[in-house]
């Protein structure tokens, strides 16, 4: 029966060969084929595949940086795609890095680490357009490239962390200054309306007793308070 006959699984392609010769691109499903002349020279699968690349290349401002990619593909699916996935390219993968860093190593010069952290997704799209236009020759079709982390190095790291934590000590510090300040702006006010209110405690008492009123006298306000006195008419 193997001689006759071949399966094909979903989401999978048959290369068929008649004498070492493409004959035709066999879909899913039971297939016939000719004993002795036909044979099933390949698969190709048409599932979604990631390629994962580590690309080392160095920023305006001289800092050394790995840009991690994640590249997701898959072979069309149409006859044609298939054939030319499986005979014009032997390594796809290989080909796909290539073309990637050639995009890194490009833009990631051009920028400081601060603008390439934040370009990231723009040189992503970069390196989507320019797989997809050089894969379609061979067949591939690129679903996404994704720059997953751009990592400098662990020196730069630690420095960049010193810096951001100095800064955040200075903004405290300046913060606890001001909120110092102000506290210290609204003390008079506070001394004022207290002694305000003690003033007219005193009065109250010393209208109900004008010589006690001498010891329950809070503030050292005695000019004031002597005044008043002679303003009253009261012998204290």
């Amino acid at each position: 029966m193997p001689l006759f006959f071949f399966t094909v699984e979903q989401q999978e392609r048959a290369i068929v060969e008649r004498f070492g010769k493409f004959v035709r691109v066999a879909g899913p499903g039971l297939q016939r084929k000719t004993p002795f002349v036909e044979r099933v020279a390949g698969r190709m699968s048409l599932q979604v595949e990631q390629l994962n690349a580590d690309i080392e290349t160095k920023t305006q401002d001289n800092v050394f940086v790995v840009v991690k990619l994640a590249i997701q593909y898959m072979v069309g699916t149409d006859q044609e795609k298939v054939k030319d996935a499986f005979y014009k390219l032997d390594d796809p993968e290989v080909q796909m890095k290539s073309y990637a860093f050639d995009v890194v190593r490009s833009h990631i010069p051009t920028m400081d680490l601060d603008e390439a952290y934040a370009d990231a997704d723009t040189i992503a799209k970069h390196i989507q357009d320019t797989l997809q236009t050089q894969m379609a020759d061979y067949g591939y079709e690129i679903i996404k490239a994704l720059i997953t982390n751009i990592e400098p190095d662990q020196r730069v790291k630690d420095a960049m962390n010193n810096i951001n934590a100095a800064r955040r000590n200075q903004e405290a510090a300046t913060a606890q200054g001001e909120g110092e300040r102000r506290c210290g702006l609204r003390r008079p006010r506070r001394s004022q309306s207290r002694c305000a209110f003690t003033a007219r405690e005193w009065r109250r008492s010393a209208r109900q007793s004008p010589r006690d009123s001498r010891i329950r006298w809070p503030c050292s306000l005695t000019n004031t308070a002597s005044t008043r006195r002679k303003r009253w008419g009261w012998s204290l």
